[in-house]
């Protein structure tokens, strides 16, 4: 198995693979109508390099050439480009009324999730293709982005998975990342569709 950066030709693979990581949050901020869904969002996104879904924000491993896994990562020092590049996203694909319901959307996750804070390394779209689960590609996701966290002098990973997702999760403290909160959901992002998160976290120290 090869991890490397992602790059423009691999929008199809990982537009699957990001909403399997977390395709009950990411419908419930990008899916709108028949016209505004999430997977015709990630392709356009993903197609630009630049952003939170850009392709340049992934690294994706290979087995036998093909794309099986990817998985993203955001810190505290990302700067007003990379958000101004997530924003433009957005704008390309979704008409003027719509960014707005799909920031809206997006605020409540915020109050959720928390900010990365100076010291870590947040990790996200974290996925496996089914057929290859079981075979060592999520960790040695988990392990490129420890090398990538060190080298960003950052000393731990932090992350956020649904409390229903009992496999993840075992599979994070398995290791070493142990639950720091759980989210509390108000009433108005239960009925966007969002569920409860863990926050969790391992120490690179």
């Amino acid at each position: 198995m090869k991890v490397r950066l992602a790059n423009q030709h691999d929008c199809e693979s990982l537009s699957d693979l990001i909403l399997a990581s977390a395709p009950q949050s990411l419908t419930a901020i990008f899916d709108i109508n028949s016209q505004f869904y999430c997977k015709g969002f990630l392709l356009s996104a993903l197609a630009n390099e630049n952003g939170q879904f850009g392709y340049a924000n992934h690294w994706v491993i290979e087995q036998q050439g093909a794309v099986i896994g990817s998985v993203s990562a955001w810190h505290s020092e990302l700067d007003k480009t990379f958000h101004q590049a997530t924003l433009q996203s957005l704008m390309q694909y979704y008409d003027a009324e719509t960014v707005l319901e799909v920031l809206s959307r997006s605020q409540l996750v915020q109050e959720f999730i928390p900010k990365p804070k100076a010291h870590q390394w947040c990790i996200g779209h974290l996925a496996v293709a089914e057929s290859c689960q079981r075979q060592g590609a999520a960790t040695v996701l988990l392990d490129v982005m420890s090398q990538e966290a060190k080298q960003h002098n950052k000393i731990e990973l932090s992350l956020d998975v649904p409390i229903d997702n009992h496999s993840a999760i075992t599979f994070y403290q398995h290791h070493g990342f142990t639950i720091q909160q759980q989210s509390i959901l108000s009433q108005a992002m239960l009925d966007a569709g969002f569920s409860r998160h863990l926050h969790m976290g391992k120490s690179l120290v």
